[in-house]
């Protein structure tokens, strides 16, 4: 049980000096201690620092237009000033309890998410520090597990590949000595995946393809995924949307314990193409969402996010329905999630390996749109 002080704010400890800390001094704690900044100015609109103003005679002020918000702002106040803009600063004890919420009781993690988060306003200052100028340092390199993690990188793994049939084909590759010729169906099965790469098929080295392959896949393509999200977040303006209403974030981006999805709710969502001989399969898939309900570990709301791109069913006034098609020539189920569309394998006579299929889809390719 972590220690309170007299107003019943819990103290959590600072990973810099091990101090005991009341939550709502953290930041400045942070800030004045050890002379972790706050972050620039993130929107361009002009800020008016006149109303942290108390002192009648204090004549210094600051008014910042269209800033860039790439660019850090220093801004100069008088003692008066500064002390109001920490006060601005310090939180408040629903906020902090708001954070132990949703963090179920964990003091540390609710710190983590507070020193996170931006200020009511969504204005944040940057101080020029004689000691530090030209250094400038973000609240959340404050967290060493995320520093430790930036710094110290753990190396890409076959695991950490989402697509099924490159780790197998990765996996021939490296166990193929350099003197011998790759099988023809595995020279097909590897090209489409080089050329996506870049890579060069006709190279003998077995290390170059392999570690271009694990490159590519793991961090280089993902980059462009996520440079193609942010791309399309700005577009719909959904930044600013939640700068102006960050009550609905929780709402677009619900956290975990906060995600449920009804097992009825979604069986009558799911619709079947129509096609007697898949009666089995039919069976088999109702059989696997009673299972994944049950069970921990990747569920409904991880065959959502597979099947239609999102973690969570569209609301109940909507009655668009989920499309479940048959395909016996594949071993993988298949998604089109623009039409909630998805294609299952009819081939497997027994439960299990249908199952042990549809398990392989949902661990490897349920990162919907709201779990990035």
């Amino acid at each position: 049980m972590p220690f309170q002080d007299e107003n019943n704010i819990p103290e959590v400890e600072c990973i810099e000096c091990g101090a005991l800390v009341p939550m709502s001094y953290l930041k400045k704690h942070i800030s004045e201690k050890h002379g972790v900044e706050i972050n620039p100015v993130k929107r361009q609109h002009t800020l008016d620092w006149s109303s942290l103003q108390s002192d009648s005679n204090d004549k210094e002020h600051v008014d910042i237009n269209e800033c860039d918000e790439n660019l850090p702002v220093p801004v100069f106040m008088s003692d008066t000033s500064r002390y109001h803009c920490w006060k601005r600063s310090m939180l408040q004890t629903e906020e902090i309890n708001a954070a132990l919420s949703r963090a179920s009781g964990d003091v540390n993690a609710a710190a983590e998410s507070l020193l996170g988060v931006e200020d009511d306003e969504d204005v944040e200052i940057v101080e020029s520090s004689p000691t530090s100028s030209s250094e400038i340092s973000d609240p959340k390199a404050a967290i060493a597990k995320f520093r430790k993690l930036e710094d110290n990188p753990p190396p890409p793994s076959l695991n950490d590949i989402p697509d099924i049939e490159l780790r197998k084909c990765i996996s021939e590759l490296e166990s193929s000595p350099n003197d011998k010729t790759l099988p023809e169906d595995l020279k097909s099965q590897l090209e489409p995946y080089l050329l996506d790469a870049g890579l060069d098929p006709h190279n003998q080295d077995r290390k170059f393809p392999v570690q271009g392959l694990m490159l590519y896949n793991v961090i280089n393509k993902r980059h462009l995924e996520i440079e193609d999200i942010c791309k399309g977040v700005e577009e719909l303006k959904l930044i600013t949307y939640l700068s102006k209403w960050p009550v609905l974030g929780d709402l677009i981006f619900p956290r975990e314990h906060e995600r449920h999805i009804n097992l009825t709710e979604f069986q009558e969502k799911s619709r079947f193409e129509d096609n007697e001989e898949n009666k089995l399969t039919e069976e088999f898939f109702y059989k696997y969402l009673d299972l994944i309900h049950q069970r921990k570990g990747a569920g409904l709301m991880e065959l959502c996010s597979f099947w239609t791109g999102i973690n969570k069913l569209a609301s109940s006034t909507n009655h668009e329905s989920m499309l479940v098609k048959f395909d016996a020539s594949i071993d993988l189920p298949i998604v089109e999630t623009c039409f909630n569309s998805m294609t299952i394998p009819s081939k497997f006579d027994n439960f299990e390996d249908f199952a042990k299929m549809m398990d392989i889809a949902i661990k490897y390719g349920s990162k919907g749109f709201t779990s990035i």
